[in-house]
């Protein structure tokens, strides 16, 4: 098996952890492939691939560090259909299931095939007509920018005008990003299973304005006017472009889809109120 390990080289964690894996591999017969931003840190440059190599020869991917990670994993092979085995070196890590403590277990549960894939719906994108299609996992950010002016958004779903309002921004997230960004913004949460869109604006000035959960066959158009060149649109919190005034943003659920590794039978509820630290299950009085 051709596993492939993208890691986060800022985590102090990630050289020990990933060394370890490639013996572990190595060990056991399987090629290990790392990303080539991993040589400085750990060295074995024979192993190393460039980002084109290395989404078409993994078979499966194992992404270190904690949401960020897998956020990136899923942008260098995650269009492909390449699933992704996250490790969680962060603090939330709603994607990232496997703790380093409990990565090796995972990983003979992968080489025995004991593992389920759970697929991930994407949204795209684009700024006006002939601009390209990128796609997230998590969310589209229209933002403000630095400056402490708001910008004016006015909302269209099908053809059919939604309002207009002011706000610093606006959140176009997927049901799994619904616990990203989203969440802190005021949105609701969504069982990362349903397909749908979902708005959330941030800090819009009118109480009136909520968010919105949009259906999968419908069409999201956002223009947005600034008296300032300072708004930008942010793809999964990594990449970005700026947005000029009078630009027309088009979201749309995408057919792709991104592939999870899951070792784990939790149901999304648990890992909510584990993560979220929910109050615990009450006990029944006998």
């Amino acid at each position: 098996m051709r596993i492939g390990i993208l890691a986060n080289v800022r985590k102090p964690q990630t050289k020990m952890l990933t060394l370890k894996l490639i013996k572990w591999l190595v060990d056991r017969g399987h090629q290990a492939i790392i990303c080539q931003n991993l040589v400085p840190i750990i060295g074995q440059k024979k192993l190393a691939r460039d980002e084109n190599r290395f989404r078409q020869e993994s078979d499966l991917v194992v992404a270190i560090g904690g949401d960020g990670t897998i956020l990136a994993a899923a942008r260098v092979v995650g269009l492909q259909g390449v699933p992704i085995l996250g490790v969680n070196l962060g603090t939330l890590g709603f994607l990232a299931e496997v703790n380093p403590d409990n990565l090796f277990v995972a990983m003979e549960k992968v080489a025995a095939g004991s593992y389920e894939i759970e697929e991930r719906m994407l949204v795209k994108a684009r700024v006006g007509k002939r601009d390209r299609w990128v796609y997230a996992l998590n969310d589209f950010v229209i933002d403000k920018g630095g400056f402490s002016r708001v910008i004016e958004l006015h909302v269209s779903i099908s053809g059919i005008f939604v309002g207009s309002y002011k706000a610093d921004g606006l959140i176009i997230s997927t049901p799994t990003g619904s616990t990203a960004y989203a969440l802190s913004a005021g949105g609701p949460i969504v069982n990362p299973k349903m397909k749908a869109l979902i708005t959330t604006p941030i800090c819009p000035h009118s109480l009136a304005v909520r968010p919105l959960i949009i259906d999968i066959d419908e069409l999201l158009m956002v223009e947005i006017y600034s008296d300032h060149e300072g708004a930008t649109l942010t793809i999964d919190g990594q990449m970005g472009r700026r947005i000029r005034s009078g630009d027309v943003v088009t979201a749309a659920v995408a057919h792709r889809t991104v592939k999870l590794v899951r070792v784990d039978s939790k149901s999304f509820y648990e890992i909510l109120r584990t993560k979220l630290k929910w109050g615990i299950k009450p006990t029944v009085e006998e």
